[in-house]
This record gives C-alpha cells, sequence and structure tokens, in this order.
C-alpha cells in the first residue's frame, strides 16, 4: 500500500519504503486491533537530520506487553531490512481517548505534526 500524502512525499524513498512496510506488516500481524499509525516529530516536519528517527505513534484496541513486543519486532525488522530506524510509541484506544480530554504537550504536538499512515484513522486527536 502506498501512502500519498504530500508531507509524506518529504521523506526519502528509503523512509517512505520502510514505513509502507511497517504499515503493512502491523495490520497484517495485529488484525482488527489496529487503530491508527502515525508519523510525527522532526521527520514528519521535514526538518529532521540523516541520522532523525521516525518517530510512529501506534494506537491499538488493547494494548498489552504481546502487542508491544509485536511492534517492536516488526519495527526491529523493518530497520534491519531498509536502515531507518523505526521509534514506536504505543497506546491504547483508552489512553489516546485520555489525551483528547487532558492533553499533554506530546500530544499536541503529534496532533500539530503528524502524518496518518493508516488510511482509515478511527481515533482522532484533539484538535
Amino acid at each position: 500500500m502506498s501512502i500519498g500524502y504530500s508531507r509524506f512525499l518529504r521523506l526519502t524513498e528509503v523512509e517512505q519504503r520502510a514505513l509502507n512496510e511497517f504499515v503493512a506488516q502491523l495490520q497484517d500481524r495485529l488484525n482488527g486491533n489496529l487503530l491508527s499509525v502515525t508519523l510525527f516529530g522532526s521527520r514528519a516536519r521535514g526538518v529532521g537530520g540523516p541520522d532523525s528517527d521516525l518517530d510512529v505513534l501506534v494506537v491499538v484496541e488493547r494494548d498489552d506487553l504481546a502487542v508491544r513486543r509485536t511492534i517492536r519486532y516488526l519495527a526491529a525488522d523493518v530497520w534491519l531490512a531498509h536502515g531507518a530506524f523505526i521509534s514506536t510509541r504505543v497506546w491504547s484506544r483508552e489512553r489516546r481517548e485520555r489525551m483528547e480530554r487532558e492533553p499533554t504537550l506530546l500530544s499536541r504536538n503529534i496532533q500539530r505534526d503528524s502524518i496518518d499512515l493508516l488510511p482509515s484513522i478511527k481515533v482522532p486527536m484533539p484538535r
């Protein structure tokens, strides 16, 4: 699946391929548990340097150790395959909703800088 957002095009080809593969693997492995995948941080703003990582927020319906481990391993596999380091944050739907009610600096930055990588975002961030 190709992600066709104009800000996504600021990324290198390697980063685009890595993120496309990461999202596809998340969809395959997490099935109905995956709610959203969002790129944020310096790479999403288009200001990251050559050594910048790809900050990705993954929101799932149910968050537990097995889900976090799966996501970390997938990110590591993509890093090894493409050389693009994906730094993940995993939030449950409940935590994302809490961030809507009580926004933090991080959640505001994610909202401001985010590039949605999953076509159907089911849990919006606060505006």
